[in-house]
């Protein structure tokens, strides 16, 4: 890695959004991108040349501990993080399992809770993409409104302390163009979803913006597209 770069951690990346803000950054930062598994990280990595690959699931509490400890001792703080994480899942309270739905919190907001404490006494600016579902309750969305707001709020109580962290909550409101959305809505056309580089983009815009944006929100180009929690 050239280490005179800020760095640029990204946790949770998938083929998608993740893959996405990673190649926005392949020019001005060293990357440490970290994921569940190498499948995607480990090409990723080779292809932008200057980042790291890490496997680590945010779930499980002392590996992400141990995680997030042995990126800092190696790579240093971080300039960027941007902590992508899924965690829940669609289903109302009849279908949702009580370890899924405990699932979201341990990833959405445990997680997010462990990496804030790990990034104390850096200068380190935070985006946490998001869901509609943080600020309107939809039954459809038991499993990822809760933990979404939940996440938003611990945010919104960093960004009032004085921990050198500035956290902002970006909501994708519509389905990201991956193959696992475009399954769920075969029949809709292009526009009808959020593209993940116009994520990256309104990231990247983000971080630049001044003064610090503490939310926002991004949606497909289609007038009529957009996941609608009511």
């Amino acid at each position: 890695m050239n280490n005179n770069r800020p760095l640029l951690l990204v946790v949770g990346v998938g083929a998608a959004t993740g893959a996405a803000v990673c190649r926005a950054h392949e020019t001005t930062h060293r990357i440490v991108m970290v994921a569940r598994s190498h499948a995607v990280i480990d090409d990723l990595a080779r292809e932008l040349g200057d980042a790291t690959a890490v496997a680590s699931d945010v779930a499980d509490l002392d590996r992400w501990q141990e995680t997030i400890r042995g990126i800092i001792a190696t790579h240093g703080m971080p300039d960027r993080v941007v902590y992508n994480t899924e965690g829940g899942g669609w289903g109302t309270l009849a279908d949702m399992e009580v370890e899924q739905f405990a699932a979201g919190f341990a990833v959405n907001v445990v997680g997010f809770f462990v990496l804030a404490k790990a990034l104390q006494g850096g200068d380190a600016s935070v985006l946490i993409t998001s869901s509609p579902a943080a600020y309107h309750p939809a039954p459809m969305f038991l499993g990822i409104g809760p933990n979404r707001a939940a996440q938003r709020m611990l945010a919104d109580t960093l960004n009032q302390m004085d921990v050198s962290l500035r956290c902002c909550v970006l909501s994708i409101d519509g389905a990201i163009d991956e193959p696992g959305m475009r399954a769920v809505y075969p029949n809709k056309p292009h526009d009808f979803f959020v593209q993940p580089e116009a994520i990256a983009d309104k990231i990247n815009s983000l971080f630049d913006a001044k003064p610090w944006q503490t939310q926002a929100r991004i949606s497909a180009e289609g007038a009529a597209s957009g996941i609608r929690l009511r």
